[in-house]
């Protein structure tokens, strides 16, 4: 279980990044400043739309702002599970941005989405869909751009690499509901303690996956009595499994675990891509909706004899009694 963290125990947490990447004072004392103001806003007008978020973090003390429910807070609640980060701030003001436009240079401050300490380098992140992406890249004089498989800011990359930081773009997976709900329930297991009884038992799924390879929720159930769904959640939470966490619920037995780089990854990527055809192309198999258009004509015609009916420019039937009055 994670010890809730301090303000003290943030402070000592920074100071040793900056000195295991030699980061210079004035800088050290920039990022310093954009952990301690961090959250540096409130939700802005742009993400009226979004379903905002207010939570805490396992690696940081101060409070975790995020404008959008599906896309920065997941990246937040990665961030806790990845071992490899040891500090998280949102909503961070960066000062000096330099832009060009038209013949002159700009310079402004941002606020971004997260700042990220690693134990080997700090880095900014911005966070947006890919539906959003692809339109900002379009837009005229756009400061987002593509670069192979990447979209990046160039100001806010260019700004960090001026200060000894990285910079990254996160977007989420598409369709992204499961993906969510699994990601909100492994870090919900982040607050559980593992003992020894359950070391031993994930101990026994690995050897089953060694043995057999990637295995479905209900078989390993079935193949480990002592085995619950926690201890496959606990696994795919430290990373000791990979799950088909973008295409099926956790709650789901056709969901796979197995080895990291063993198939499943591959596996999950086709079923997400399958689920996004057929949310784009969707089978309508409901009866009612498939009628041919004579029966909408026979219900479009039985409504107009009832308002008749109402109106007394027709007699009510046996079937249609006259309302009491």
């Amino acid at each position: 279980m994670e010890i809730p963290r301090s303000p003290e125990r943030d402070a000592i947490v920074r100071e040793e990044v900056y000195a295991r990447i030699n980061l210079p004072e004035a800088t050290a004392k920039m990022v310093e400043r954009m952990a301690l103001t961090s959250p540096a806003r409130n939700v802005g007008g742009g993400a009226l739309l979004n379903v905002a978020s207010l939570g805490s973090s396992h690696k940081s003390s101060r409070p975790m702002l995020s404008e959008s429910h599906t896309c920065e807070r997941p990246y937040r609640l990665l961030c806790d599970l990845d071992p490899n980060v040891v500090a998280i701030y949102t909503q961070v003001r960066i000062q000096g941005v330099q832009r060009q436009l038209g013949n002159g240079r700009h310079v402004s401050n941002a606020s971004l989405d997260l700042l990220v300490f690693h134990p080997n380098r700090i880095k900014i992140v911005e966070c947006k869909t890919l539906d959003k992406l692809e339109a900002l890249v379009t837009k005229p004089k756009s400061d987002w751009i593509i670069e192979g498989a990447n979209y990046v800011h160039g100001p806010y990359r260019n700004w960090a690499e001026a200060n000894g930081l990285s910079y990254e773009t996160y977007s989420p997976p598409h369709p992204c509901g499961r993906y969510l709900s699994n990601i909100d329930v492994l870090h919900a297991s982040l607050a559980h303690e593992r003992n020894d009884q359950d070391h031993g038992i994930i101990a026994r799924v690995i050897a089953l996956c060694k043995q057999r390879g990637p295995q479905s929720i209900t078989a390993v159930l079935a193949n480990i009595s002592a085995c619950e769904r926690r201890h496959l959640i606990y696994g795919l939470a430290d990373k000791t499994f990979s799950g088909t966490l973008l295409s099926e619920v956790l709650e789901s037995g056709s969901f796979l675990v197995g080895l990291p780089n063993t198939g499943v990854e591959e596996i999950d990527s086709q079923r997400l891509q399958a689920i996004a055809i057929l949310q784009r192309n969707p089978v309508v198999r409901d009866e009612f909706l498939v009628h041919p258009a004579k029966y909408r004509e026979i219900a479009v015609k039985r409504l107009n004899r009832i308002l008749a009916m109402r109106a007394g420019t027709e007699h009510w039937t046996r079937r249609h009694h006259a309302p009491l009055p």
